[in-house]
């Protein structure tokens, strides 16, 4: 049986590298509380799970600029702090509004295709709540 190399750093993997390894099942990421600050507007924001037996979306919209590339993903995870899917996408030009909607959008969509419920949706617009 082949094993898989250690990871010697000590720094955690990327988003886009637990996102694989997650897909994989070799990456388990079981958070109960994520604390971040928004560079924008220097506001703490605590990531708490949701109760047992509900899922929770977290999305959120970018762009270079207010009208500029744009892009979007989203994460849906359990009470554990599991991923149990995460999406994204890119939307070419267009404002940062417009991206905060592609991203609820597409949430709301994958939530409803997989029957993904009961569910909470988080996000930091202002717009798209």
């Amino acid at each position: 049986m082949t094993s898989l190399p250690t990871q010697t750093s000590k720094a955690p993997p990327t988003n886009s590298e637990a996102r694989i390894l997650s897909m994989l099942g070799l990456l388990q990421i079981k958070v109960n509380e994520v604390t971040s600050f928004s560079k924008h507007d220097n506001q703490k924001y605590i990531w708490r799970p949701p109760e047992l037996g509900t899922l929770k979306l977290n999305y959120d919209g970018a762009t270079k600029g207010n009208l500029g590339q744009a892009g979007f993903g989203g994460v849906f995870k359990n009470s554990k702090g599991e991923i149990i899917w995460i999406y994204e996408g890119n939307i070419g030009s267009t404002t940062n509004n417009v991206a905060e909607l592609h991203a609820l959008e597409n949430g709301i969509t994958i939530a409803h295709n997989l029957k993904l419920s009961p569910l909470i949706m988080q996000g930091n617009s202002m717009l798209a709540t």
